[in-house]
């Protein structure tokens, strides 16, 4: 990871799980024996060397695996909800997860703020899309790969609506 750091290519979200689990095994046996040194050397080039963004280095993920990103949201260390799509074939995909260590007035503020970013971003695109006539969840909704954007954005505000379902 101290390579990636140096060539810019660590995003906020590496760094966060390099540290969560660094600190964790500190004091152990899994810790290992130059631990201290190798979380220096990190920090040190974490502050002279300008690193990408988590919506960076997703859009490179993506766009290496073919697929186009086109809604990206991301806050905290778990939380993450993104739209793609794939021009050679023609489909739709979506990943959408919360952070389980929230609590839940924290949870449920980013349930609102995903929802939010979510109409904004459909607002801009001027996308149609009528959030008044969502359906419930329902098993049948979800897919690995949809056919529109609206089977997509279906998907997730029916998730968004029942939050209990991401638990």
């Amino acid at each position: 990871m101290i390579a990636k750091a140096k060539m810019g290519l660590l995003p906020p979200h590496q760094q966060l799980y390099i540290f969560r689990e660094m600190a964790a095994y500190q004091g152990t046996s899994h810790f290992p024996d130059n631990g201290d040194v190798l979380l220096q050397e990190l920090r040190e080039c974490l502050l002279k060397t300008p690193q990408i963004s988590d919506y960076q280095a997703e859009q490179h993920h993506l766009f290496k695996m073919g697929l186009n990103l086109l809604f990206y949201f991301s806050k905290d260390y778990g939380t993450i909800l993104e739209i793609a799509f794939s021009p050679d074939s023609n489909f739709f995909t979506c990943c959408i997860s919360i952070d389980l260590d929230l609590t839940p007035s924290q949870f449920q503020f980013r349930i609102s703020e995903m929802q939010q970013t979510l109409l904004n971003w459909i607002q801009q695109q001027n996308i149609s899309f009528d959030i008044n006539s969502m359906p419930p969840y329902s098993p049948e909704l979800q897919k690995q790969t949809y056919s529109s954007l609206d089977e997509v954005l279906r998907y997730l505000f029916s998730l968004l609506r029942s939050p209990e379902l991401l638990h």
